[in-house]
């Protein structure tokens, strides 16, 4: 078999969507790297765009239904944005069919995916707060212990195999392979509203709580205040997986709140997500007003 060198023009790899998109156009586009091999010169090659972005289909789990002819030729990808980071791969293969292309291909190459020198990821900054609900009224919150859930990438956890432990119970736990891209973080913010006066605003940004998906990097680069006066925030609690087999998975903090928090007082609650690497790229939800109790 013969190996083409490809690589993608378009989109960028760590292209970043921030303003709450939830589908994006997208136009795709590659070339191959000069020169080709000599036995490949003459050979008719077809391309096919994939992304963990698009749901697979009993048909097919590319991109483009038909092949490409040629990686230059744009194609137009219509694809749903959900939380999290994400990945585009570009393939060449001497067999227009999609499974002859990946079972029976005699030349052909691969680029982008999640590492190497030709990974594309795309990163998509949206927050959605499903737990509490927003309502007439203010949702209650309790200090001692309560639970705040927000929409996840489907890869942020994974299920765990049967060597991995004797009960035969269905159970998750953080996919490593996912954080080792991971870009997203969780802050959620209470800012004090109507009275009494001068209590502060205060952040809480769960942790993974592995020590193995590299703690510190999730910890890194969180912004503070100016003014400790006026703010404080709060690393502590896990985030875990909640409802991994629903259309939309969710991260879930269990725990207490931040005991700076004044007991029967309002609070608008929002959701930050935003960058691990650079905080200043984020999305936040629309605010949920909640009382403490």
């Amino acid at each position: 078999m013969s190996a083409v060198e490809l690589r993608i023009t378009n989109p960028l790899n760590n292209t970043i969507f921030n303003q709450g998109e939830t589908e994006v156009e997208l136009t795709l586009e590659g070339e191959v790297v000069e020169p080709i091999p000599e036995e490949l010169i003459g050979t008719q090659l077809y391309y096919r765009w994939y992304s963990n972005l698009f749901a697979a289909r009993q048909d097919r789990y590319s991109l483009n239904e038909e092949a490409l002819s040629h990686p230059l030729q744009p194609y137009q990808a219509t694809l749903p944005l959900r939380v999290g980071t994400h990945s585009i791969t570009l393939a060449a293969s001497d067999r227009s069919n999609e499974l002859e292309a990946a079972n029976e291909s005699e030349h052909g190459g691969v680029t982008g995916g999640t590492a190497g020198n030709g990974k594309c990821l795309l990163h998509v900054f949206f927050a959605h707060i499903i737990s509490p609900v927003p309502n007439s009224t203010p949702a209650t919150l309790r200090q001692s212990n309560s639970i705040l859930e927000a929409e996840a990438p489907r890869e942020w956890s994974r299920e765990i195999t049967s060597s991995e432990t004797t009960s035969s119970e269905i159970a998750y736990k953080l996919n490593p392979d996912y954080h080792q891209i991971n870009q997203i973080r969780y802050r959620w913010r209470f800012q004090p509203i109507d009275e009494p006066p001068n209590r502060i605003a205060v952040d809480l940004v769960p942790s993974l709580g592995l020590d193995e998906l590299d703690r510190d990097r999730f910890e890194r680069n969180i912004p503070e205040a100016q003014s400790e006066e006026d703010f404080r925030l709060f690393t502590t609690g896990e985030l875990t997986l909640a409802n991994p087999n629903r259309e939309m998975p969710l991260v879930r903090y269990t725990g207490g709140l931040p005991n700076v928090l004044v007991p029967g007082s309002n609070y608008t609650l929002t959701l930050r997500v935003e960058g691990i690497d650079d905080p200043s790229t984020f999305h936040t939800s629309n605010p949920i007003t909640v009382q403490i109790i």
